[in-house]
This record gives C-alpha cells, sequence and structure tokens, in this order.
C-alpha cells in the first residue's frame, strides 16, 4: 500500500482542525496542508508524497534539480539546488 499525496492531505487537515480546537497555532502544517490542496487539485491526489516536488514544479513553471545534479553541473558543493 503506498501513501497518497490524498491521505497526507486528510491527515494534515485532521492535525490542524484538532490543533485548531485546542487554540495551538499550526502556521507550517495549514501551510502544509494548502501545498497537498494545490497538488491533489492538480491531478497529483493518487500519487504517493514524493510528487508533491513535482506539483511546485508546475506551480513555478521550473525544474528542480537535486543537490548532487546541481553540484556537478555547478562544480560547487555550495550549490543546494537549481531552477531551471
Amino acid at each position: 500500500m503506498k501513501f497518497e499525496l490524498n491521505n497526507a492531505r486528510r491527515d494534515v487537515r485532521c492535525a490542524t482542525h484538532m490543533a485548531e480546537r485546542l487554540g495551538v497555532p499550526t502556521v507550517m502544517g495549514e501551510a502544509t496542508h494548502q501545498s497537498l490542496v494545490l497538488a491533489c487539485a492538480l491531478g497529483f491526489g493518487n500519487k504517493p508524497v514524493p510528487p508533491l516536488v513535482e506539483a511546485q514544479e508546475k506551480l513555478a513553471n521550473v525544474k528542480i534539480v537535486p543537490k548532487r545534479t546541481a553540484d556537478r553541473e555547478a562544480g560547487s558543493a555550495a550549490t543546494a539546488c537549481r531552477c531551471a
């Protein structure tokens, strides 16, 4: 069984609702939930969690390159990621 973005969206929403009832702020939880909602709206809901990055790429119209690839291309270990 794979853990899909739809499941993550539901679980994060449950956690933010619980925190809200307890009066605990969840700024990052709400931001995470919105990222998951957007990814699901873009059609990534039935995919496992890693394609969340693909959804962000689609929204920003960029390609996020992993650190190792960016380092090889730039010749520097200081590059965290590169948008192409």
